[in-house]
């Protein structure tokens, strides 16, 4: 795939294939969404004093994931858990997004936690995380959605995001290969739930 042309555009991401660091949430591997596609969103504007989260950039990015799992459903809830937004994935993306605009730029953060449905099933648990005081390549000064989904959908989340960040005149700065994929160990310890997931999945 060709990717845009990285320059002066300082409105930037980085996607990630693959874990680097922390295992997928328990109900991702309780339900078998073991394939970890990661959208680093860089912080930095050379028209800001401080760091800056990209609302507008981050909700559109999460709106064509939805799209390409052909989510129908999404769940937001914050950091204790406490559902904040439970609707369709257009509507419930432009709730988040509007919440945040209410908010003081300093003051926006991406949503922590969400869970994707189409027909009643969770295809996809995505959660954010905060890189802002450094950290590792590419993730540090970043904001990072993981989307947890099964395997085979990268290619597919992947030409999505290139094709919005054309739209919305974003460079994809780097795309990489996580350290590791979930491993035949990580396997071994979660059987339980990979068994349960399965099952889940003949009785659907």
């Amino acid at each position: 795939m060709q990717l845009d042309k990285y320059d002066s555009n300082d409105r930037t991401i980085a996607i990630v294939r693959g874990y680097d660091f922390s295992p997928p949430p328990e109900m991702a591997v309780r339900l078998g969404l073991n394939e970890r596609f990661a959208v680093a969103f860089d912080t930095y504007r050379n028209a800001k004093a401080s760091m800056y989260f990209d609302a507008e950039l981050f909700y559109s990015i999460l709106g064509v994931i939805c799209a390409s799992l052909e989510c129908d459903r999404l769940v937001v809830s914050d950091s204790s858990g406490t559902v904040l937004f439970d609707d369709t994935a257009e509507n419930a993306i432009s709730a988040i997004a509007q919440a945040n605009c209410r908010l003081k730029e300093e003051d926006r953060m991406p949503s922590a936690y969400m869970s994707l449905y189409r027909c009643g099933k969770v295809v996809g648990v995505a959660l954010s995380e905060s890189w802002l005081l450094g950290g590792e390549y590419p993730y540090c000064d970043s904001f990072v959605l993981n989307v947890f989904t099964d395997d085979g959908m990268y290619m597919l989340l992947l030409n999505a995001c290139a094709a919005e960040c054309r739209t919305k005149h974003a460079a994809i700065r780097c795309v990489m290969t996580g350290l590791r994929r979930y491993s035949d160990r990580d396997k071994q310890v979660d059987w339980p739930h990979r068994l349960l997931a399965w099952l889940r999945k003949c009785l659907s």
